[in-house]
């Protein structure tokens, strides 16, 4: 890593600042937690996907959510939130830019770093299914409620 707190990945010219990162994924994670059930709706895994490059501005908010988060945009790729992971789904390329994440994440939130590389033909249907086998797995699906009974 540079003194500046960037880090390359991949030998390319782009660079993530570790420094920004962990401290917006504390951010993201910390009201994530804080704001749960008012603000996320409950959930247990939060989905970014940002689609292939374009003007069309329905796409905005996820290539905000890149450039926040990782100082970059991350067009076709996907971004599985979750309490102990954090998924990525995308070409090789981009998981050898993201790879330099693994420390920062596991330091700054406690997750797992976990890569899912498709193919340049690939459409990435397979690799998803694995992800949300990782969700289902971790996620709540119900719960019991406990009735305290007053006794006279």
């Amino acid at each position: 890593m540079a003194a500046n707190g960037n880090a390359s990945g991949g030998g390319s010219g782009y660079a993530i600042n570790l420094e920004n990162f962990n401290k917006r994924l504390k951010a993201f994670y910390s009201h994530w937690t804080e704001h749960k059930t008012d603000f996320w709706g409950s959930s247990d895994a939060l989905v970014i996907a940002t689609p292939p490059a374009s003007d069309d501005l329905r796409y905005l908010k996820s290539s905000a959510l890149n450039m926040w988060l990782l100082g970059l945009e991350f067009p076709e790729t996907i971004m599985v939130f979750m309490d102990k992971q954090i998924h990525y789904l995308c070409s090789q390329k981009k998981a050898s830019l993201l790879e330099v994440l693994r420390k920062d994440t596991k330091n700054a939130v406690g997750a797992e770093t976990v890569m899912h590389v498709k193919a340049k033909n690939d459409d990435g249907t397979a690799k998803m299914d694995d992800i949300l086998q990782s969700v289902l797995l971790g996620a709540i699906d119900g719960f019991l409620v406990l009735t305290m009974f007053e006794i006279p």
